[in-house]
């Protein structure tokens, strides 16, 4: 799939800051909020008409003390819960982007440099198409890694543009405002099936599209599994950039020399 036939061509792109949203928290929030608040709506409709409902197999009318303990404390729980979800949704889709990735040239053979952070893991990435230095903050540790299969595997997991050009068969989907590639390749694990990635490019671009939302599922035997929705934003795309190399990582770099 060659994506400059798109209007856009990630083999331009040298250098970038990337910054980097997880929606997957808010997209949670939003579906619990969506389940939780018809509840307590429903009931107080029933409330408002003055509907006589069971309560454990015994029926209540309207105003005994019964009734009016039961739809204070289901509306109370319900109502309170959707207003709860709602907001750490909001406040999780309020929050700004924190940076996920510097993206530079290297000033002796100008190969790329990509650092990453990965917060989960509580790791800085240094990382090339021949080797990574990795530290880890939470056991102060570092380490250089050479293996071809997980330089490949860091790839896989950062640089979602790495391989694009290698995909084959992909769905391309054009839009107004942007465009919309899903790929679909198999699992090659115990439990077969597929891993989707859907990319909505913006088309507002400077050598590359400036905010890239991807979401990434699982499909096995009819069933799909969200995994992750994530927005990235390319800032500085082209320009100067300045990266804060960990100094345990800038240790391994300086006996490389």
């Amino acid at each position: 799939m060659k994506l400059n036939n798109l209007g856009f061509d990630y083999s331009r792109l040298a250098t970038c800051t990337i910054k980097k949203k997880n929606k997957l928290l808010a997209i949670v929030m939003f579906i619990l909020t969506g389940s939780f608040l018809p509840m307590p709506l429903i009931f107080t409709i029933l409330y408002l008409t003055k509907s006589s409902i069971e309560i454990n197999g015994t029926p209540v009318e309207y105003g005994e003390p019964a009734y009016i303990l039961f739809f204070s404390t289901f509306v109370g729980i319900f109502l309170t819960l959707s207003i709860l979800f709602l907001a750490i949704g909001i406040f999780s889709l309020m929050r700004k982007p924190k940076v996920f990735m510097v993206m530079d040239k290297d000033t002796t053979d100008s190969n790329s440099i990509y650092y990453i952070y990965d917060r989960n893991k509580k790791e800085e990435i240094y990382l090339t198409d021949k080797f990574a230095v990795i530290y880890n903050s939470k056991y102060n540790i570092s380490r250089k890694e050479d293996d071809p299969l997980l330089i490949e595997k860091y790839f896989n997991n950062f640089v979602f543009w790495y391989h694009f050009d290698t995909v084959e068969d992909a769905k391309v989907i054009q839009r107004k405002k942007k465009t919309i590639v899903k790929i679909k390749t198999p699992t090659y694990s115990r439990y077969s099936g597929s891993v989707i990635k859907r990319y909505a490019f913006s088309n507002n671009f400077n050598v590359v599209p400036e905010v890239v939302t991807e979401s990434i599922s699982y499909a096995r035997a009819g069933a799909h599994s969200y995994q992750s929705s994530t927005t990235y934003i390319f800032e500085d795309i082209n320009r100067s950039q300045r990266i804060e190399i960990h100094p345990e990582i800038k240790k391994i770099l300086h006996g490389l020399v």
